[in-house]
């Protein structure tokens, strides 16, 4: 493995991430680690001199056994917010992607598992109409995602 992208510069930290936004018949896929009740786009940190694309495929062979396909960039990210007491500067792209056909999870309504180093991942798919009601980050998703952007947008999220 690359070295990932992130730092941490007086008590704080910065990240650059890559997420994947998978829809299947009006639904989307998202997931949270186990321990944690908040939700988010499947994707991962970027490593150092690997580009966008490759990251999302990287991320979603490693925890779902996948190969995917990217499309276009949905939107360009940055957030601000605070996370077990420490404050985070992240930029993030988000790039429509498309998962096979003939992929069994494709269709399957229960959470899953995902697999990272250390970390446990849930996986669940979920219609669009029932994001409002979710813990989800980045929050402007929820909105965002009941009708996507012809172009590329730029996002900042505080």
């Amino acid at each position: 493995m690359g070295s990932i992208i992130t730092f941490d510069q007086d008590g704080k930290r910065f990240n650059y991430r890559i997420g994947g936004v998978a829809l299947h018949r009006n639904r989307v896929l998202l997931n949270r680690e186990e321990e944690h009740r908040f939700w988010f786009m499947p994707g991962g940190r970027a490593e150092m001199l690997e580009p966008a694309h490759e990251t999302l495929q990287r991320e979603f062979r490693e925890e779902l056994n996948v190969e995917i396909q990217v499309g276009r960039l949905l939107w360009f990210v940055e957030s601000f917010f605070e996370r077990f007491h420490r404050a985070y500067h992240q930029l993030s792209l988000y790039f429509l992607v498309t998962l096979p056909d003939d992929w069994p999870l494709l269709t399957i309504e229960e959470p899953f598992r995902g697999s990272e180093e250390q970390t446990n991942l849930l996986f669940q798919w979920y219609h669009l109409d029932e994001l409002a009601k979710l813990h989800m980050y980045p929050v402007f998703l929820k909105q965002a995602m009941q009708a996507l952007p012809e172009t590329t947008e730029h996002i900042l999220d505080y």
